[in-house]
């Protein structure tokens, strides 16, 4: 049974959006898309008649207004949307591949944020989602899609959405939760609950489309208030370093201990995740003007454990770097 989004006391369903062959990640063509999707929607069944419902848009325009005004001038961060996944742990290309009222939401959570000006990412190819299935062997303690993909696609936040459809109480229930890329650290969730009371099939499009919105303005400001934030230590990346066989006993130990430090002396910041016989997982804040992507970071790196070992990279990607010690 698909668990991301499902009907109580009913047939099983999920919130799923097709996958195209060639992924476009402008912001406006997410946004004419979106458009599109629901123009030609209102233009079959008429208006949604649940965006006034409870007085959610009034409420959500009032939090919208809000969060404008506070974060005006704010460099805003990049999102991934996914569903969550079911359970039986499908999620992502599977899910967005098999489920029609997944793409209802997923439309519904990019509309939103493109209208903000967020540039939105989508991991819809498969040619990335095996990339992705590869570079989790890579991560120390990766077994997440979702967080390997947005750091391989470069999103600093990525959003996984669930929800489900009670017939007897005739209820829509969304879930969308954010998480921090780098770390897959929670930063916020937001439940919507709306009633349908219109018996028409294409109702539950607009009612899944107008609880997901009701949600997002929420958890917009959970997002920003994170992300404002850690915008002052810097840009995050994820660093894994693999030590090679050559270094053991003490010799380990003081490239261990050389590497972290200089690092820290070349850095804004850096958080120390893990730390085995020979893998070093950490996460590194840089100056956006100093190194504007992940190969000037790596240049970097190279050159701040030159002393201790030489470093060889295995994988370059916007916000993740895993490279050898040798």
């Amino acid at each position: 049974m698909l668990k991301s989004f499902s009907v109580v006391a009913a047939t099983a369903f999920v919130l799923v959006a097709c996958a195209s062959s060639t992924p476009d990640n402008s912001a406006d063509v997410s946004r004419s898309h979106a458009k599109a999707g629901y123009g030609s929607l209102d233009r079959e069944v008429g208006p949604s008649p649940y965006a006034g419902q409870n007085n959610s848009k009034q409420e959500a325009q009032v939090q919208q207004a809000v969060a404008a005004k506070q974060y005006a001038n704010v460099q805003k961060p990049i999102i991934m949307v996914l569903p969550a996944p079911d359970s039986a742990g499908l999620g992502g290309k599977f899910i967005l591949s098999h489920n029609q009222n997944s793409r209802t939401a997923m439309e519904a959570v990019n509309e939103y944020l493109t209208e903000k000006s967020y540039e939105v990412r989508s991991l819809e190819a498969q040619s990335e989602l095996e990339e992705v299935v590869n570079m989790m062997n890579d991560i120390s303690g990766a077994n997440d899609v979702s967080y390997v993909a947005s750091l391989m696609l470069g999103a600093d936040v990525y959003i996984k959405y669930s929800g489900s459809y009670d017939i007897r109480q005739k209820m829509m229930n969304v879930e969308l939760t954010a998480y921090e890329a780098s770390t897959a650290r929670l930063l916020g969730s937001q439940a919507a609950h709306l009633k349908n009371n219109d018996s028409r099939k294409e109702s539950l499009n607009y009612i899944i489309h107008d609880a997901v919105k009701k949600a997002l303005p929420g958890l917009e400001q959970k997002i920003l208030s994170y992300w404002v934030e850690d915008m002052q230590k810097g840009v995050q990346y994820k660093v894994v370093m693999n030590i090679a066989e050559s270094f053991d006993g003490a010799a380990l130990e003081d490239v261990q201990d050389n590497v972290v430090s200089a690092l820290r002396s070349r850095f804004s910041s850096i958080r120390v995740n893990a730390m085995s016989e020979r893998t070093i997982d950490l996460i590194l804040y840089a100056d956006p003007v100093k190194f504007p992507d992940s190969y000037a970071v790596y240049s970097e790196i190279r050159n701040a454990v030159s002393s201790s070992a030489n470093a060889k990279k295995n994988n370059i990607s916007k916000k993740l770097i895993t490279l050898d010690l040798q």
